[in-house]
Parts: structure tokens; sequence; C-alpha cells
């Protein structure tokens, strides 16, 4: 299938609500930068957002005003084949993010493990604490810290 633009698309329009996994590119133009910026915030956060200017305050109001997975200045896709830049999505359009580092961590589930080990349950480590029995616990925490 050949890649379409498409465009006039209608507001309520499901090209305009789902994710599309084809070459199918909805257009739709604007008048002002906090209108389309409106009509970002008026659907679920996509996965990417897309801004041609050279103008550096348009792309810092896009980023304070918009949530998304990523956002791209000048420039198409490329954001996803940085292998060091985390790319993934957000609610709808995904969890977590990919690539380098940021892979390692939304792939590995950290998991803490306790092992009090066999040693019985000394009453010392209970409330109430004295004055004495709290200096006597700060002496062992910190001998086997």
């Amino acid at each position: 299938m050949a890649p379409t633009i498409l465009h006039d698309i209608p507001e309520d329009s499901d090209l305009l609500k789902e994710e599309i996994f084809g070459p199918l590119l909805p257009v739709r133009s604007f008048t002002t930068l906090q209108e389309a910026v409106g009509m970002v915030r008026s659907l679920d956060a996509p996965l990417a957002v897309y801004l041609f200017s050279r103008d550096r305050a348009e792309l810092r109001y896009l980023r304070e005003h918009t949530r998304s997975g990523g956002v791209c200045c000048n420039d198409l896709l490329f954001q996803a084949s940085i292998h060091g830049l985390p790319f993934g999505g957000r609610g709808a359009s995904g969890i977590g993010v990919y690539h380098g580092r940021a892979g390692f961590e939304t792939f590995t589930t950290e998991r803490s493990v306790l092992d009090r080990g066999g040693f019985p349950d000394p009453d010392l480590r209970y409330p109430p604490y004295s004055s004495g029995r709290f200096h006597l616990l700060k002496k062992i925490v910190t001998l086997f810290s």
C-alpha cells in the first residue's frame, strides 16, 4: 500500500483518535499553535508530537502544554532511531520507554528482599524506647550498615 496523506479530516474522525499502523498520514491545518495544542490536548496523549518551526518559543510552548511519549522538532521519526534517546508512549499509546538505559529500566523490575535469618527476635527493637535502648539500637544498626 502506498503512503497516503489524508487532509480535511473531521475533528471526530477515528483517524485522529486511534493509533494508525499503516502508511496513512492524517494532516490538519491550524491558524495558531494554540489551536493545534488545543486539539492535541482534547485527545489521548499521542506517541509523538511533531513541530516544524524555527521559533524556540513555539517549541517550548508545545513541550509545556502537551503530553506525549515524545516531541520531535523539524524532523520526522528520527527520534526513534537514536539509541540513547528514550522512546515510548504514555497512556493508550504505550507504557514505558525503551532504548539504552531507559529500556533496561523499563523492562527490569526491581525487587527488595529482607532476610532476617534465624536469630531470635529481640524485644530491644520494639518501642517504647528509653534513651539507653535507642542509643544501643543506633550502635547495632551502625555496626551492620
